[in-house]
């Protein structure tokens, strides 16, 4: 498999990678469990968040209210005299008052577990009446159902309350923990060991509200649990005005559970909500001020909200519904597919900043999420983007650097690196056995060589030679060009190949001029220390050619050729001949004339073509021309129209007219001045065979 993915082109092979690690990463976070810590963190933020952008919703409602054993009613005169285990005669009394005001129901988060009976002093029982009341109230409310007494697996209510109420009126105050300790789902029903169930009080309280006793309620909530309703015992007790009871308890069940500073404590999905306001008692104790629920810098709150809130979830309808399993997995696929491809294609720091982003988005679609009523478990998602993020760049270390460095080292030594992380990126390489394109060819030879070499020792030759070609080569590199190969003292160099790119004969020919350039900076160098100099010829072509590997099947180089590269070729030796660093071809004249002031220099015979070629010279940028370089130019086509129509005499007057003015045209004036002499002394057979065409030749 490997090797067919690397053989595959660069869009290609991406998207085989991609694929492969979006579908791996995405079966292998599909067995994260939903009631993961990690989950369990996103979903905990996930509710501050909303609250942020959307608004809390506080949890007013219709169905249920907290009845709290505060400190404020442990204090207060009316329940002073009482021990807390012999609060019977206050339960009785809020229970009568909560039903004559239409209460559904009293469950009691309390475990009643002291009978009164059952205290002796001096061998007497003094209270063995004391709890006949509460009992009575039991009694009569065992028909309905509506008093239900907490019990746990390891605490039930005193004997004789358990008797009279019976196991139907029996609800667990168990509420099992989530991850990281916090309850994000109630049981209304919890397995026992014989195999059947025993229902909550949250289970017992949707029964008396006629709601459906689910497996689990959601209880992710759009603002703090304490929001629901809730009253302090002294203030039912307190309160004698009934049409204030009945707004207060009509329809709804009350949870009687303690209140107090670190009891019964447990962290909810709404702990990064939690308010620590101290309530406001007004006079009027109908008023119901809402209770003190958390201490300051608290997360955590009263168990008993968190039935109360099981309700209220189901029978308010803020619950919201899990996501099907798929979806996430989808979207963990889709995640690590982004990512993945994202690795392949980037920078490192680009592609981390990629998955920052990824991650961001799926989570702010799980705040969207939940604000639309849906649970969404995006922990195996945002592991998801990490690991694809991981095992891309683990394969693209491992195997499509291998083709990276291939890449490197067959092109990497001739070619920008710009061009060489281009081919690298876009996976476009030369074509094996060579394609057609349009190129632009330079040839830049060092003149004097040939003279120098005879004056020095071979090792300091090769050091004098490889500096300035290295320079040569390094300004070739430096405008995206390819060098195809050094000729001994000339460089070949090619544009738009093996990397295509547009304006390449523009290129080519800034190239020229910062060549012409750097020799001349490294001759003065040179001439300072007393040592050989070198002048330079460029001349470029652009055209069509053949480009790709070329040569036996077990040696082959990439290279151009076809009639471009060889009229470049004669081009090279044009420079020496008409007094101008640079000349260039017809082609790359027309794709340069916008840029460069380009001066028509003569037309010449080229063997193979039956018309003349014109040889140009890009004498300077057009924005730097002066009005008396563009006179020299008016004048010069004057004299080349002379010269082609026969009028030798004339040219060369105007010629070298031109040679003695200060403008770069002024080199090929001289050259062509001379040869107008020559051709009107009749000293060639024919025009151009004389010595001007055998040394372009």
């Amino acid at each position: 498999m490997i090797p067919s993915v690397l053989r595959q082109r660069g869009p290609y092979r991406r998207l085989t990678i991609s694929t492969v690690v979006a579908v791996l990463v995405a079966a292998a976070t599909s067995f994260l469990p939903n009631d993961s810590a990690l989950q369990g963190w996103l979903t905990d933020i996930s509710v501050s968040i909303r609250a942020v952008i959307f608004g809390e919703r506080p949890l007013d409602s219709d169905h249920v209210v907290v009845v709290g054993m505060d400190e404020r009613s442990l204090d207060a005169p009316e329940l002073l005299p009482y021990p807390r285990a012999l609060f019977s005669p206050v339960y009785t009394a809020i229970a009568e008052k909560a039903f004559d005001a239409g209460a559904k129901g009293m469950l009691f988060d309390i475990i009643l577990a002291y009978d009164a009976r059952g205290m002796k002093v001096a061998g007497e029982t003094p209270l063995k009446s004391y709890d006949t009341p509460f009992l009575k109230r039991l009694r009569a409310e065992r028909k309905s159902g509506r008093m239900i007494l907490g019990w746990s697996a390891r605490l039930l209510p005193a004997r004789r309350f358990l008797q009279v109420a019976g196991n139907d009126a029996l609800g667990l105050t168990v509420i099992p923990f989530g991850a990281g300790n916090v309850v994000r789902e109630v049981p209304p029903l919890i397995p026992d060991e014989q195999g059947g169930v025993q229902p909550t009080l949250s289970g017992r309280a949707m029964s008396l509200l006629g709601a459906e006793v689910t497996e689990e309620v959601s209880i992710v909530p759009p603002a703090p649990y304490d929001t629901l309703p809730a009253v302090s015992m002294v203030d039912i007790i307190r309160c004698q005005d009934p049409e204030a009871l009945r707004r207060a308890f009509e329809g709804k069940v009350l949870f009687l559970g303690g209140l107090l500073p670190g009891e019964d404590r447990i962290k909810g999905a709404d702990r990064f909500l939690a308010r620590h306001t101290a309530p406001v008692i007004p006079e009027d104790p109908c008023t119901f001020p809402r209770p003190l629920t958390r201490e300051p810098g608290e997360e955590a709150l009263p168990g008993v909200f968190i039935h109360a809130a099981a309700v209220d979830a189901v029978l308010s309808g803020w619950a919201p519904a899990p996501a099907p399993p798929w979806l996430a997995t989808a979207l963990s696929g889709m995640l690590a597919f982004v990512i993945s491809m994202t690795a392949l294609v980037f920078r490192p720091v680009v592609a981390l900043a990629g998955l920052l982003v990824g991650l961001g988005t799926v989570f702010a679609a799980s705040v969207a999420a939940l604000e639309a009523g849906v649970l969404l478990a995006i922990g195996g998602t945002l592991l998801a983007g990490p690991a694809a993020f991981a095992m891309t760049w683990g394969i693209r270390l491992r195997l499509l650097d291998r083709r990276e460095n291939a890449i490197r080292r067959e092109f990497g030594r001739f070619l920008s690196p710009i061009l060489v992380q281009q081919m690298i990126e876009t996976g476009v390489t030369p074509a094996l056995g060579g394609e057609e394109r349009d190129v632009t060819i330079l040839f830049a030879d060092l003149s004097g060589f040939t003279t120098t070499s005879e004056s020095l020792e071979s090792a300091e030759l090769t050091a004098l030679l490889n500096r300035y070609l290295n320079r040569i080569a390094s300004v070739v590199q430096d405008h995206n060009g390819y060098v195809d190969k050094f000729i001994g003292d000339a460089v070949m160099a090619i544009w738009n190949a093996p990397a295509p790119m547009e304006n390449h004969a523009l290129a080519g020919v800034e190239a020229a001029h910062d060549i012409v350039a750097a020799v001349a900076a490294l001759g003065a160098e040179d001439g300072a220390l007393g040592k050989p100099t070198f002048a330079i010829k460029v001349g470029i072509c652009s055209g069509p050619a053949t480009v790709g590997n070329i040569g036996a099947a077990d040696r082959m180089n990439y290279t151009v050729i076809g009639e471009t590269v060889n009229l470049a070729a004669r081009f090279e030796s044009l420079p020496a001949l008409l007094n101008t660093p640079i000349v260039i071809g017809p082609r790359t004249a027309e794709k340069v004339v916008e840029r460069y002031e380009v001066l028509p220099i003569v037309s010449i015979q080229v063997k193979g073509k039956t018309e003349g070629v014109v040889v140009s010279a890009p004498i300077a940028l057009r924005d730097e021309v002066t009005a008396e370089v563009r006179a020299a130019l008016e004048d010069y086509a004057i004299a080349l129209k002379a010269f082609e129509e026969g009028a030798f005499e004339i040219a060369a007057e105007l010629w070298d007219e031109l040679a003695t003015r200060d403008w770069p045209g002024a080199g090929p004036s001289e050259a062509m001045a001379e040869e107008s002499r020559l051709m009107n002394k009749q000293l060639l057979l024919t025009p151009w065979t004389g010595v001007l065409e055998a040394r372009s030749k």
